[in-house]
C-alpha cells in the first residue's frame, strides 16, 4: 500500500512538473503591456482547465475549452517602468512565470523595405545609434523578417523576441520604427514598444488572410492568378525531383574530381520548391499573414505605423485605393478595434510616373477612413533610389501625428496643409489653402503647378502667392479649366508650399465640374 501512494505522489509530482501552460512568443519576457486598455491573453492549457493570470494586483481567468485554447482580459493597467512579473497558474498550480514586464504604449511597425531599412543605412546612424544610450525606455519585438508559412500559424518564428534598446542592439533594427519610438520616448513619460513586422517588396496581399481577399477586385485577382499557377503543386513531389537531381548533381562532381576535370562548370540545379509553392516570395498570397501576424493579431496595442505601397503601385494599380483600405480595415479586424489609430507614409518623391495615381489613392484613404492620417513626403526621397536614406524627417512627421491624434497634444502642429478650394474665373484660378493653426511658407518662386486649357496641360504663365491663395494665369490668357500640383513622380524639385512647420503640401488634381 505505501509502495502505491508513493508511487502515485512520485507520479503526480512528475505531471505536476511537466504541466505547462503554452504561450505565443508575444508573451514572453521582457515585454510590454498597453497602458490604459484592456488587455488581451490567449495561450493553450490542459482541456477544460482554469487558467488564472496575475499582474500588478490585477488578476483575471478564463477555462480552456476542449482544445485547450482559451483567452482572457486583464482591467486597464497603468504605465509604469517597474518591471514586474505576470503569473499564469492552470488549476491553481503555478504554471508559467514572466518576467521583466511593463507597462506602456506598443506600437505595431509594419510595411516592406522603407519600414525594415535598417538604422545603421540611415542618415546619421551613428549619432543616432550613440543616442540610444540615452532612451529611458524602448524595446523592440524583434523576429525573422522573411519568416513564411504556407497556413496560418498559432506562434512565430523560434527567435521572435523581446529587447531592451540600447547602443549595442540598435543597429539592425527599422529606422523609422527607430526614430518614432524615440521621438515618443522623449515626448511621453512611458516605456515605448515596437512590434517589427515588415519585408523587403512585400505585396499588401501578403500581409493578409486568404479568407479575406475573394471579394476584393485586386487581391482577388492575385490570389486566383496564384491559385491557378499551383493548382496541381505538390510539394513533396517537387522535392523529391528536386532532390534527385541534386543527387545526380553532387554525382556528376564526385564522377569529374575523380577524373581529373573541372567540376566547376558542372551546373547545379536551382529551383528548390518551397512549402508554399510557385510564384515570386513577396507576392505569394497570405504568406506573411500566417508566419508573422496571426500569432500576433490582438495582442493589445496603440496603434499601427506603416511605410509601404511600392510593390502595390506596380500591379492591379487601377485598385489601389480599394486594397489599402481593406488592407487597414483587416488589420483592425484582426486586432479587434474597428477605429485603431493607423499611420503611414505617402509615397516620396522618385522618378516613377507611375507612383502619381498611388500617392493620390493613399491620400483619398486617409481621408476617408477614421483615425487614419498620412504624412506627406512629396519634398524627400531620392530620384533614382527607392530606399531614400533619410528616416529621421518621415518618422518625426509620423509621431507628430501620433502625438496630436492618438495622445490628444492639441499644441502639436502635425498637420499638412491641404486645398480648401479652387475656383475658376475667366482668366485665371484660384487655390485657397487650408493651414489649419499653422502659418504659410511658399518658397521664393511658386513651382509644380499646370493648368488645363482645351483639354492640354502645361505650366501656367504665372503662379502668385497671396496671403493664403495661389493665383494662377494661363498662356496667352486662356481659360483654365483645370489644375494639379506636383503631378509627376520626380516632384521634390518643385515643391514649393509648406507651412511654418516646414510640411508640404500633397500633390493634387482637381478639373472644373468633376
Amino acid at each position: 500500500m505505501k509502495k502505491t501512494i508513493l508511487a502515485f505522489v512520485i507520479v503526480a509530482a512528475a505531471n505536476f512538473v511537466l504541466a505547462e501552460v503554452w504561450l505565443p512568443k508575444i508573451f514572453s519576457n521582457n515585454m510590454v503591456l498597453q497602458a490604459n486598455e484592456p488587455v488581451n491573453i490567449w495561450g493553450k492549457a490542459s482541456p477544460s482547465a482554469k487558467v488564472e493570470i496575475e499582474f500588478a494586483g490585477a488578476k483575471t481567468s478564463a477555462t480552456a475549452g476542449a482544445d485547450g485554447k482559451w483567452s482572457a482580459k486583464l482591467k486597464p493597467l497603468e504605465k509604469s517602468f517597474e518591471n514586474r512579473e505576470l503569473r499564469i497558474f492552470e488549476n491553481g498550480n503555478l504554471s508559467k512565470s514572466i518576467k521583466n514586464v511593463l507597462v506602456g504604449e506598443v506600437w505595431i511597425a509594419g510595411g516592406q523595405s522603407n519600414m525594415q531599412f535598417e538604422l545603421k543605412k540611415a542618415n546619421g546612424a551613428e549619432e543616432a545609434i550613440k543616442s540610444a544610450a540615452s532612451l529611458k525606455c524602448v524595446r523592440f519585438f524583434r523576429m525573422s523578417a522573411n519568416a513564411a508559412s504556407a497556413a496560418p500559424q498559432e506562434d512565430l518564428p523560434k527567435n521572435a523576441h523581446w529587447a531592451q534598446i540600447n547602443s549595442g542592439n540598435c543597429r539592425d533594427v527599422s529606422a523609422v520604427a527607430f526614430f518614432f519610438a524615440r521621438e515618443l520616448d522623449n515626448y511621453l513619460d512611458s516605456p515605448i514598444a515596437i512590434v517589427e513586422t515588415s519585408f523587403s517588396g512585400s505585396f499588401m496581399s501578403v500581409w493578409l488572410a486568404k479568407e479575406d481577399m475573394r471579394n476584393v477586385s485586386g487581391f482577388k485577382q492575385q490570389l486566383e492568378k496564384y491559385e491557378a499557377e499551383n493548382k496541381n503543386f505538390n510539394y513533396e513531389a517537387e522535392l523529391q525531383k528536386f532532390n534527385e537531381k541534386m543527387g545526380a548533381y553532387k554525382a556528376q562532381v564526385e564522377a569529374a574530381k575523380a577524373a581529373g576535370e573541372d567540376a566547376s562548370k558542372i551546373r547545379k540545379p536551382g529551383g528548390k520548391p518551397e512549402p508554399w509553392g510557385r510564384g515570386r516570395f513577396t507576392a505569394v498570397p497570405s504568406i506573411l499573414y500566417n508566419a508573422k501576424i496571426a500569432p500576433l493579431a490582438g495582442y493589445t496595442a496603440k496603434g499601427f505605423i506603416w511605410y509601404q505601397g511600392e510593390s502595390d503601385a506596380t500591379i492591379h494599380v487601377e485598385h489601389y485605393a480599394e486594397k489599402f483600405e481593406h488592407l487597414i480595415n483587416c488589420w483592425r479586424k484582426y486586432w479587434g478595434k474597428e477605429d485603431m489609430p493607423f499611420y503611414f507614409m505617402q509615397l516620396p518623391s522618385m522618378d516613377r510616373d507611375f507612383w502619381i495615381g498611388p500617392r493620390r489613392d493613399q491620400e483619398l484613404v486617409a481621408n476617408k477612413l477614421k483615425n487614419v492620417h498620412m504624412a506627406v513626403l512629396i519634398d524627400l526621397g531620392e530620384e533614382k533610389d527607392v530606399h531614400p536614406t533619410e528616416k529621421l524627417i518621415p518618422a518625426t512627421r509620423l509621431a507628430n501625428l501620433a502625438k496630436k491624434y492618438s495622445y490628444a497634444d492639441k499644441k502639436i502642429k502635425a498637420d499638412f496643409p491641404k486645398v480648401a478650394k479652387v475656383s475658376y474665373g475667366a482668366n485665371s484660378a484660384k487655390v485657397a489653402l487650408d493651414f489649419g493653426k499653422s502659418k504659410p511658407a511658399f518658397g521664393k518662386e511658386i513651382l509644380g503647378f499646370e493648368v488645363l486649357c482645351g483639354g492640354t496641360w502645361a505650366s501656367p504663365s504665372s503662379a502668385k502667392a497671396a496671403g493664403k491663395v495661389v493665383e494662377l494665369k494661363a498662356q496667352g490668357g486662356a481659360k483654365i479649366e483645370g489644375v494639379r500640383y506636383l503631378h509627376k513622380g520626380w516632384a521634390r524639385p518643385m515643391a514649393s508650399i509648406f507651412n511654418a512647420e516646414g510640411l508640404p503640401l500633397a500633390p493634387f488634381e482637381n478639373v472644373q465640374g468633376k
